[in-house]
């Protein structure tokens, strides 16, 4: 049996059960979620997807946590990262190779961590395309805007700023400057005819007072009233183009973007400190 905990928001999430359902489909044994770490105030991603999820009973955590049965204690542990996989553990995800060999012959494992593995989703492609399938109440929410994106050359350009400015997450991720998005939409304009530009954000403010985002083939999607952020998410995927942030949550609807002509840009670096990469970006993206 395995457990994996979900938490985090919804990129973060989606990761961890491509984990789950790739691990079921290579050891083919019986995976189920831990929900216990997510945050009341973010949308679970079976709010977005008509997914079901075999959620972890309490008792199932006792037998394979053990000691660490106590949502406080394994709250604790989850700074201390386990760098092998051992049975009835707390183990994350630091220096996880993704094998068969790491998980057939272990019988218990509690997997907390973020999963942000390329190599995961890709074992499972298919499958993942298959069950990821959006709400229809989705589309009708968004009807107006999904109505321009259908008909234009439509490019999704996601500019993360929120809480990668906290003293902490600056330390960590990189912030985009103005460059990168001046050299994507440079790349699309040349490779594509006539492209519109929705522009998703967490700081509107930033983008409406940005001069590179100013013009009639840019349209802010994003505002402060939005309300709901999966409501982005759903239509940063039905773009015909990406331009993603160093950001799961722009990854996802690049990835999930079904148009086989797509062009996606991605930043080449996500991270302040270039000794950390990421097995993230498919070989067809393009990185500036």
């Amino acid at each position: 049996m395995f457990i994996v905990n979900l938490y985090g928001r919804i990129g973060n999430q989606l990761f961890q059960y491509a984990l789950g359902h790739a691990l079921e489909t290579l050891s083919k044994k019986p995976v189920f979620f831990s929900t216990d770490f997510l945050d009341p105030s973010e949308p679970i991603i079976t709010e977005i997807f008509n997914i079901r999820l075999n959620r972890s009973s309490q008792p199932q955590l006792n037998e394979i946590l053990g000691f660490r049965k106590t949502r406080i204690i394994r709250k604790i542990l989850s700074h201390y990262p386990s760098k092998f996989i051992t049975q009835n553990i707390l183990y994350c995800d630091k220096n996880f190779i993704f094998n068969a060999k790491n998980v057939i012959n272990i019988d218990n494992i509690y997997f907390h961590g973020y999963w942000q593995n390329l190599d995961v989703v890709n074992s499972i492609e298919t499958e993942l395309r298959s069950v990821l399938l959006f709400k229809d109440t989705l589309a009708k929410y968004n009807i107006g805007a999904l109505q321009q994106i259908q008909q234009d050359e439509s490019v999704a350009l996601h500019v993360r700023r929120g809480d990668y400015l906290s003293k902490k997450n600056s330390k960590i991720y990189s912030l985009l400057d103005d460059d990168y998005y001046k050299k994507a939409i440079s790349y699309l304009e040349m490779n594509i005819p006539n492209p519109k530009f929705f522009i998703f954000t967490d700081d509107p403010e930033y983008v409406f007072t940005n001069k590179i985002f100013s013009g009639g083939k840019f349209n802010i999607i994003s505002t402060k009233k939005q309300g709901v952020s999966f409501n982005d998410f759903y239509l940063m995927s039905k773009c015909k183009h990406n331009i993603i942030a160093n950001s799961t949550y722009s990854w996802w609807p690049a990835w999930l973007n079904s148009n086989p002509n797509k062009i996606v840009i991605s930043p080449s670096s996500w991270f302040v400190n270039k000794k950390y990469s990421n097995n993230l970006i498919p070989n067809n993206w393009i990185t500036l």
